[in-house]
């Protein structure tokens, strides 16, 4: 059996974070992935451009937005910086880099390789047993090290439980001109859509937290593009989902530890999760390092918190989420509120 200081599971944004962290200060980490390829994922690829000071190379990004168009069925917002407010990228190449980052670091990555079972300081999969110090969760919504834990779960009826979130999504071809993201609460409820391009195609999809069901989102996004006007463009495409995991309840248990969806750090409101990992993947290096990995991770607890609030209050039924999403155009428009404002980063 070999043995590492850290065994981490999952190979995203959060494992790789902290994967190159530990590797660069000499610990030998290995780093578990269940897919053939590091890095392709289903996700809409938007990231905020203050998400983009956690080290991930502006160059990646495939389309730069300044202006940002915000709609509800009453109001529009034009939100405008002198720099990009959200970049779109391929989670392929993002994926990539940060493997080559955390394979330059030292760290060891083992991918086609599934976690069949844990055990304290031991792992069993199927390319054989690991033994590991400190383990690590980085495997998303539906993280095994989050059930050995105990953690996971269960609705009672069978449906998806609460604390998780869901996204779907089409990919349309063609060059689109500007990133909208449109609070349609006959559509969508408490949630929003979204029309995020990239280079020459477009992800156009929706977001939505619990209770909302996947089936009722998905029949959303269809009528939706229906009222776009481009119902035709989606014939013959495959509708993506994805799960997005918002009920934290704590990243540290003893010498095991979880990141990203994994510990459900995504944002209830907007579903942003690529910041939310790295900053979790980075935080739980520095404990293992023995550095203030809380005070790190302190700043994005208080922002998952405020945003898991306002997803509660806009739950409540129509009146409020009509109330919550027409207020909050009202505080974009007078500046009140700024973009920041939707940020699981909250920097200005």
């Amino acid at each position: 059996m070999e043995r590492f200081e850290v065994a981490i599971v999952g190979g995203g944004p959060a494992g790789l974070a902290c994967a190159r962290d530990l590797a660069a200060n000499g610990r030998r980490v290995v780093v578990i992935e269940a897919q053939p390829v590091i890095g392709p994922k289903i996700c809409a690829g938007g990231i905020t451009w203050a998400g983009l000071q956690d080290g991930i190379p502006a160059s990646l990004a495939e389309r730069r937005f300044a202006v940002q168009h915000v709609h509800t069925p009453w109001q529009t917002v034009r939100l405008e910086a002198g720099h990009p407010l959200v970049v779109t990228m391929s989670r392929a190449r993002l994926g990539e880099w940060m493997a080559q980052q955390a394979k330059a670091a030292g760290a060891e990555i083992i991918s086609n390789c599934r976690v069949e079972e844990i055990e304290p300081e031991r792992l069993h999969t199927d390319q054989g047993k690991i033994g590991c110090r400190f383990l690590v969760g980085a495997d998303g919504s539906k993280s095994l090290v989050r059930r050995f834990l105990g953690l996971d779960r269960r609705s009672p009826g069978g449906g998806r439980p609460k604390g998780i979130g869901l996204g779907v999504q089409y990919w349309l071809q063609g060059v689109w001109p500007r990133m909208e993201w449109h609070l349609v609460p006959r559509r969508f409820g408490h949630g929003y859509g979204w029309i995020f391009p990239h280079g020459d195609r477009c992800s156009v999809g929706a977001y939505a937290g619990w209770p909302i069901s996947g089936r009722r989102l998905a029949r959303a996004l269809n009528q939706w593009l229906g009222d776009l006007g481009v119902a035709e463009a989606r014939k013959n495409l495959r509708q993506e989902a994805f799960p997005i995991r918002y009920d934290f309840r704590g990243w540290r248990f003893g010498a095991v530890f979880l990141a990203g969806d994994a510990a459900g750090l995504a944002s209830a409101l907007t579903g942003e999760g690529i910041h939310p990992a790295i900053v979790s993947g980075r935080a739980i290096a520095a404990t293992i390092l023995g550095q203030n990995g809380e005070r790190l991770l302190a700043p994005l607890l208080a922002r998952h918190r405020k945003h898991r609030r306002y997803q509660r209050l806009a739950a409540l039924g129509p009146l409020a989420t009509r109330l919550l999403g027409e207020g909050l155009l009202l505080a974009l428009r007078s500046r009140l509120a700024t973009f920041s404002t939707l940020e699981m980063t909250g920097k200005r």
